[in-house]
């Protein structure tokens, strides 16, 4: 029972060999609790049942070029100043890099004020009050060009941003800046000046379709993954660690998901613990509807609820045919 030693020897040996130096030749955690369910008392085994359909909250995976992209932006950035702006599509993990972003700055060095900052409204105030100032909201003199002011305005925040950065370097992380915002401008206005020595700058914004996403040198633009069949497969084994069988599904997460990370993570909480395997097993994996979009099916006519619910089981891309000649009888 619980509290009572395990006299098994193979346990011990594979518990012990959890510490050794080669990671090779380390037991999985599913390898060892496998053991240990064989070996618990039997009044144990609906706490072990439900410490086995627990999963577990992780940070990015299959991201590691881009952390190690930015890992040289923010060595950099102590001796030049860098600046990265990450694009993606809504879920596709830009908020756990931007936190995994902060926490590498912070093991090295860095001054890392607010941690990763909501920036939803994309308004300076927030820059301005951290060097200590309120934001410049006077009218400018109607003899004065409007686009003039603001340019000496953003010169003004860079030159005060550079005689903070030179005394301990500080990393900025700003979360969901919208594109066309004066926070926006103003790392544009850095990009094309120079980021003062000693800052890293790190802002997340959704991504414009109809904007072209290719790679700016000026200012590092970056179009973050969707992510791949293994990448899939290596997050379903990072949240179950203790039912590897799930990773078996990888490939039909993936085509449900298109490899968006806040979509695999609803699909999870809608199949806990051995609830996956069996729905991949019956071919009854399907993706819930998010708790925004069920508020907006539900309020549909029924009619138009029913239209939806045709529309999601077509195949995709739906055969002309279908248009052409009138819905399936099913």
């Amino acid at each position: 029972g619980l509290g009572q030693p395990i006299s098994s020897g193979r346990f011990a040996n594979e518990l012990k060999a959890m510490s050794h130096p080669n990671p090779a030749k380390r037991p999985s955690a599913a390898q060892v609790f496998e053991l240990f369910v064989v070996h618990a008392a039997e009044q144990s085994q609906d706490g072990l049942q439900q410490l086995q359909d627990t999963g577990i909250a992780g940070g990015p995976v299959g991201q590691d070029s881009l952390l190690s992209q930015i890992q040289g932006q923010l060595i950099q950035a102590k001796k030049l100043g860098a600046g990265l702006k990450l694009a993606g599509e809504q879920g596709c993990g830009k908020t756990s890099i931007a936190q995994k972003a902060a926490a590498m700055a912070i093991l090295l060095d860095y001054e890392v004020p607010g941690g990763v900052r909501p920036a939803t409204s994309g308004q300076l105030t927030e820059l301005w009050a951290l060097l200590g100032e309120q934001a410049k909201t006077e009218e400018p003199e109607k003899a004065q060009d409007p686009a003039a002011i603001k340019w000496q305005q953003f010169s003004k925040l860079a030159s005060k941003l550079a005689r903070r950065t030179a005394a301990k370097p500080m990393a900025l992380i700003f979360d969901d800046v919208p594109s066309s915002s004066p926070l926006a401008e103003f790392v544009d206005f850095l990009s094309r000046r120079g980021f003062p020595k000693g800052l890293f700058w790190l802002q997340t914004q959704n991504l414009d379709l109809h904007q072209e996403s290719k790679p700016d040198a000026a200012s590092n633009f970056i179009t973050v993954p969707s992510l791949d069949l293994q990448s899939i497969s290596d997050m379903l084994l990072a949240r179950r660690p203790l039912r590897p069988d799930d990773s078996k599904a990888a490939a039909e997460v993936l085509n449900m998901t298109g490899g968006n990370p806040e979509q695999i993570v609803r699909l999870l909480a809608a199949f806990p613990g051995r609830e996956l395997v069996k729905a991949l097993s019956r071919k009854e994996l399907s993706l819930p509807a998010s708790t925004d979009q069920h508020d907006r099916i539900q309020a549909l006519h029924p009619e138009v609820q029913r239209l939806a619910a045709l529309l999601a089981w077509l195949p995709q891309p739906a055969p002309q045919h279908w248009w052409l000649d009138g819905w399936p009888t099913s």
